[in-house]
């Protein structure tokens, strides 16, 4: 006989897992709560895991007195490497008032390019001159000044000097009245030969000075304070410096004048401010160096 069917299966029903509880928004002050024992538990798991206390977060106080102790180090730091450039620091001081003189070479070069923009030879012409004219005046300083105590030559090449912005006002006044362009260059030509010879003149024993300061730090009882090398390149820096004050001077001189160009109007006046700051730092420096028995006299002179 045939087998049985097997017996029908019950008809189950699925069961769904139950619906999570709706989420509720935490408000601004459960929020701040809840962040706060995230973070304390946070901070509880990383003390058991270190096996030590969190960071204390330092005081005002101990930041202030780490402050002060770093200012008092930085501050020895530099108190002793001025105290190594001792030697060098006076004549720093006085490179510093030798270059910061206002300078009028930029606007007598402009006088120059306006005046022969329209022959391209002669603007060369007039650099190879002025440069020929300093190399000469260097070899005159080394066989006649060379042998001079350094501050002699130094004022005595600085007086020479104060000719300069006088050569430059006689071209100006020529570069102006003239008519003719070969007589203008001519003109140029002479006195731009002499003005760079007696620019250069002037110029030359600042480096001397630089070159003898390093090398008379070798006669200190204790010996060089610092290596003679850093002596003289930090004197270069000075004379750097100097320069740098001297455009920073020289801007609102010009600016105040309304020295423009093509005709550079107010030029005599920036020679004439040229000439006095020269001769203001020379006369500074030969009271400094030389005037013990002036002020002496002027002294009893007063008392009396």
């Amino acid at each position: 006989s045939p087998a049985a069917p097997p017996p029908a299966a019950a008809p189950t029903t699925a069961r769904l897992p139950p619906a999570p509880p709706p989420r509720r928004e935490l408000g601004i002050a459960e929020t701040s709560s809840h962040q706060l024992a995230t973070t304390a538990t946070s901070a509880e798991r990383d003390r058991a895991e270190g096996g030590g206390d969190a960071p204390e977060i330092e005081s005002p106080v101990r930041v202030r007195h780490s402050c002060r102790a770093r200012l008092r180090e930085i501050s020895r730091t530099i108190m002793h490497e001025l105290h190594a450039l001792r030697p060098v620091l006076a004549s720093c001081l006085v490179l510093v008032l030798l270059g910061s003189t206002p300078s009028a070479a930029t606007e007598m070069y402009n006088l120059e390019y306006f005046t022969f923009y329209s022959n391209a030879c002669y603007m060369p012409l007039l650099s190879i001159a002025g440069f020929g004219s300093q190399a000469l005046s260097a070899v005159f300083y080394g066989r006649y000044l060379g042998k001079r105590p350094v501050r002699e030559a130094l004022l005595l090449t600085g007086t020479i000097a104060l000719l300069s912005p006088l050569l430059s006002y006689v071209e100006y006044e020529l570069l102006h009245s003239s008519k003719s362009t070969v007589h203008s260059f001519a003109y140029a030509l002479v006195i731009h030969v002499a003005s760079s010879f007696i620019s250069r003149l002037g110029f030359l024993p600042s480096v001397v000075l630089a070159t003898a300061t390093a090398a008379d730090s070798f006669s200190w009882p204790a010996g060089p304070a610092a290596d003679p090398a850093l002596l003289y390149a930090v004197q270069l820096s000075a004379l750097d410096v100097g320069t740098f004050l001297s455009g920073l001077v020289t801007a609102p001189i010009v600016r105040a004048l309304d020295i423009a160009p093509p005709d550079l109007d107010g030029l005599p006046w920036l020679l004439a401010v040229q000439a006095g700051y020269k001769a203001a730092v020379l006369l500074l420096l030969y009271v400094c160096w030389f005037g013990t028995c002036h002020r002496a006299c002027a002294t009893r002179l007063l008392r009396r």
